[in-house]
């Protein structure tokens, strides 16, 4: 009987290529949750402004994705091919856009923060905390597009384990900003809001210097090299706002519920409210156990029998 055996050399080489990737994408949503873990002990006003605002942000990083995946494979198959001007090209064009759209991005995210947050549910100091959010963190806008660019230009040469460097020291810098300004500097939502954002900027200059020591470098890209990124950028973002949609939509209708309507709809359709909350509302105090027992004890009482509500509720 034939045995095939393993080739272990290429179980090896791609082990060493895909467990620091996949690291790498483990450590970037680290961000949100840095901000989630350090935000939620300032209330729940900040807490909610923030969950806006990096749901408007993720759907704006998402978009941009294509940044990374694709220049990673044009980048790869160039490299394969020996073809060193076409791969710095290419990783040329990503830069490029990046720098470009970040900008654009950047602007239309200050300009319509009120509007899209007010979309998303946002009202009253909720708002306001998202607002300030979104433009404060506008400003990391061009700097995440970069590490995009510089992501998928090192991926692409085979390098993952700068990258997966990259994010675990963007994401230990964050997290170190964020206690900092937030706690020590006391600028609460927008100290987390600017911590993010020069983790990002440390991020993107960490992946331009790892890009300019690559085997290939960047070079000036020409018209062929951009217009190919922005196809395959086309068709990835098309896919991506699809997939947006539901976190989205879901944000928009959870912000809009409000801790009132978060109540079982058959007790709020019953008139049914806690014991104490029915008793501070008359003026009493809230009844103790035995006064409870006590009235369902007491002839002609009216206290509901075994059939009736539970014990505590009015």
């Amino acid at each position: 009987m034939l045995r095939i055996r393993p080739d272990l050399e290429w179980d090896r080489r791609i082990a060493a290529l895909a467990l620091p990737a996949l690291g790498a994408i483990a450590a970037e949503p680290a961000y949100t949750l840095a901000d989630t873990a350090i935000v939620g002990h300032l209330g729940r006003t900040p807490l909610g402004a923030l969950a806006i605002a990096t749901t408007a942000l993720s759907m704006t990083a998402w978009l941009a994705i294509f940044l990374s995946t694709a220049t990673t494979s044009a980048v790869a198959g160039l490299a394969a091919a020996r073809a060193a001007g076409r791969a710095g090209r290419s990783a040329g064009a990503a830069y490029l856009v990046a720098a470009a759209g970040g900008i654009v991005v950047a602007v239309l995210v200050a300009v319509t923060a009120p509007w899209v947050a007010e979309l998303l549910g946002a009202r009253q100091d909720v708002l306001a905390g998202a607002v300030g959010y979104l433009r404060a963190s506008a400003v990391g806008m061009p700097f995440l597009y970069l590490s995009y660019a510089g992501n998928g230009h090192l991926i692409g040469l085979a390098d993952t384990r700068t990258p997966l460097r990259i994010a675990v020291s963007a994401n230990v810098l964050n997290v170190a900003l964020e206690v900092l300004l937030v706690y020590g500097l006391h600028l609460g939502l927008l100290g987390s809001a600017w911590g993010t954002v020069i983790a990002q900027a440390a991020a993107a200059a960490w992946y331009g210097a790892a890009s300019r020591r690559a085997a290939m470098r960047p070079r000036r890209p020409g018209r062929a090299e951009v217009a190919a990124l922005l196809r395959d950028g086309h068709r990835l973002s098309v896919r991506t706002i699809a997939l947006g949609v539901v976190p989205l939509t879901t944000t928009a209708i959870a912000a809009r519920l409000g801790p009132g309507r978060a109540r079982r709809p058959a007790d709020r359709d019953a008139g049914l409210v806690p014991a104490g909350a029915a008793a501070r509302r008359a003026g009493g105090a809230r009844p103790g156990l035995r006064q409870l027992v006590a009235r369902r004890r007491r002839p002609g009482s009216g206290a509901p029998g075994p059939g009736g509500a539970a014990c505590g509720w009015a």
